[in-house]
């Protein structure tokens, strides 16, 4: 679901053309936007679409062979069945501040290797990221996106990143060396004839880190 479910995304034009079986949204628990928004969530229950979200879920991992797709959830839970399962945006809400993370954590995106050298789909562009704190950072539910496209997006595991360690992203290659993730992605990310930004959010949805090239 796009924008983490918020009430401009997946419209009713969107849905009717691709009748969803399963939607999908990440959101912080409690999230002080108020997503996944009511309006939402009442049009995916009308096209009877199971609703599954990290606030509830937490991690949630689909797997398929390209026939048959399978969920994974963290958090053993019914789909959502109401807008009541997730908290809505009051109607004229409080201006508020978001929470700046603990001064310690400081995590960022240090560089973005986009010019890969496998030909075509450059499986070995990479986004390294380093903790520059003086405290290990727990990455469960933080996420690595590609903003300029909108898409993909990399939602981590549990991961405990210390300090002065950095890890990497593939576009499509596991490095163990370098953590083992990758975005699983079969085609070139990051754009060699123009600038993307990649953007780093923490389990709260808040933007930590950006960085262009």
């Amino acid at each position: 679901m796009g924008h983490h479910g918020s009430r401009t995304s997946s419209s009713p034009d969107f849905l009717a053309l691709t009748s969803p079986e399963v939607a999908i949204y990440m959101a912080g628990e409690s999230n002080t936007y108020g997503h996944p928004h009511e309006e939402t969530i009442e049009a995916l229950l009308a096209v009877a679409a199971e609703i599954y979200g990290t606030d509830v879920h937490g991690t949630i991992v689909v797997t398929t062979n390209g026939a048959e797709y399978e969920l994974q959830l963290e958090k053993q839970a019914p789909p959502i069945t109401s807008p009541a399962t997730s908290p809505t945006l009051p109607s004229e809400p409080e201006q508020t501040t978001l929470p700046e993370p603990t001064k310690a954590v400081d995590v960022q995106i240090t560089r973005i290797f986009y010019d890969g050298l496998v030909p075509l789909v450059e499986s070995d562009e990479y986004v390294e990221i380093t903790n520059l704190g003086t405290e290990p950072v727990d990455l469960a539910g933080w996420v690595l996106k590609d903003i300029s496209e909108g898409y993909p997006s990399f939602i981590f595991p549990s991961y405990n990143l210390q300090p002065g360690q950095s890890i990497r992203v593939y576009t499509n290659e596991i490095h163990p060396e370098y953590s083992g993730f990758s975005f699983g992605y079969g085609k070139a990310v990051w754009n060699n004839s123009y600038p993307d930004t990649a953007a780093l959010y923490n389990a709260q949805g808040q933007e930590v880190s950006q960085k262009s090239y």
